[in-house]
């Protein structure tokens, strides 16, 4: 486990795809006290529930994601 939060930042690749109009949108800055983030994406599609709302958007993102790790 890396170094990083009061408890330490698992040293695992993390993406997020943060929406704009997201209910509570989360500064990288947080995300990074408890995760390694390899991949941050933002969009000014969708909302809260991302997933459901533009599921293509997201698919691309993790297939995005999945590749750059290969």
């Amino acid at each position: 486990m890396a170094e990083g939060g009061e408890w330490g930042t698992p040293d695992v690749p993390t993406a997020m795809l943060m929406p704009d109009h997201d209910m509570f949108p989360t500064p990288r800055e947080w995300a990074e006290r408890f995760s390694r983030i390899d991949r941050w994406t933002t969009t000014d599609e969708g909302g809260h529930f991302l997933e459901w709302e533009q599921p293509q958007l997201v698919a691309k993102d993790l297939r995005a994601f999945f590749h750059d790790l290969r």
